[in-house]
């Protein structure tokens, strides 16, 4: 079960969300390079230029999973 909700792009999330793709680029290069590698190269390419094209603000749709759900009324109450 999922929630979907609205965060807005702020620069330290712009930063976090190309960290990550970061981080997945990096995961692709000890791959052995072949079509779907380098899809997902492209991919990640892709979504980098378009986070980056957004404006401040923009509202980012997130889904908030169950476990997260979870989590949150967890950490509240301890």
């Amino acid at each position: 079960m999922s929630e979907t909700f609205y965060k807005p792009l702020t620069p330290q999330f712009r930063a976090e969300l190309n960290k990550s793709i970061d981080k997945n680029m990096e995961e692709l290069k000890t791959c052995q390079n072949n079509v779907y590698v380098s899809m997902q190269r492209a991919a990640n390419n892709a979504a980098r230029k378009i986070i980056n094209a957004l404006p401040d603000g923009y509202p980012m749709p997130m889904e908030r999973t169950y476990r997260d759900h979870y989590m949150d009324r967890f950490e509240r109450r301890y």
